[in-house]
C-alpha cells in the first residue's frame, strides 16, 4: 500500500488542543497511536501540559498525587543553589529529578485521516504511583472487539509499559503493568 505524507501535516498542533485546565498550557501533541473505530479514525495523542508561570525566575512542575487523587504543583525559586534548571524538559535537585511538563492521552476523532476533532479532556490521566510524572506514547492493539492500550507510565520509581483497554475509546479499563 503506498503512503503518502499529506500537504496538510502537521495535522495537529499544540494550539489544537484545549489544555486541561486553564492555568496550563500545551506545548506538545507527539506520538499519538492510530486505529479504526466504526467509520472513524482515533488518535490517542500524546499531549505534554505545563504550568502558566508568569515569573522567569520560579518554575512549576505537575505531579499526580495518587494518595490524593489530583495534580499537584510544586514550586521552585531558580536562586536555590541546590537545583539544576539548566534543561528546560526538567529540574534536577537532592531529592530526585522532575519533568517540567506532565503528558497524558487525548483522543482524537476523524472521518478522512486529516482533519480531527480532539476530544476536550483527557481519555487517560495519570492515575497510578507509577504515573506521577505523566502517561506517554501508547500503542494500540485490537484483539476481537477490544482495544489494548500499551503506554509508557513514567514516575520517580522509573519508567514502565503498562496496559488498558476499551470499546468504545470513552470507558477504559487499566490493566496495569506489563514490563
Amino acid at each position: 500500500m503506498p503512503v503518502q505524507r499529506s500537504e496538510h501535516n502537521p495535522i495537529l498542533r499544540p494550539q489544537d488542543v484545549k489544555p486541561s485546565r486553564p492555568d496550563f498550557e500545551v506545548t506538545c501533541v507527539l506520538n499519538a497511536a492510530v486505529t479504526r473505530l466504526g467509520d472513524e479514525i482515533i488518535l490517542l495523542l500524546r499531549v505534554a501540559e505545563r504550568p502558566i508561570v508568569d515569573d522567569p525566575q520560579i518554575s512549576r512542575v505537575p505531579i499526580f498525587d495518587p494518595a490524593k487523587g489530583e495534580l499537584v504543583l510544586r514550586e521552585f525559586s531558580h536562586a536555590d543553589p541546590h537545583y539544576n534548571f539548566s534543561d528546560p524538559r526538567g529540574i534536577s535537585g537532592p531529592e530526585g529529578h522532575y519533568l517540567t511538563t506532565l503528558s497524558y492521552l487525548r483522543l482524537a476523532r476523524s472521518k478522512d485521516g486529516i482533519h480531527f476533532t480532539v476530544e476536550d479532556q483527557p481519555a487517560l490521566f495519570p492515575a497510578t504511583e507509577y504515573e506521577t510524572f505523566g502517561i506517554e506514547d501508547p500503542r494500540i492493539s485490537k484483539i476481537g472487539d477490544t482495544y489494548y492500550i500499551d503506554y509508557v507510565a513514567v514516575s520517580p520509581n522509573g519508567i514502565v509499559t503498562a496496559l488498558a483497554s476499551t470499546q468504545d475509546f470513552v470507558t477504559y479499563e487499566r490493566l496495569g503493568i506489563i514490563f
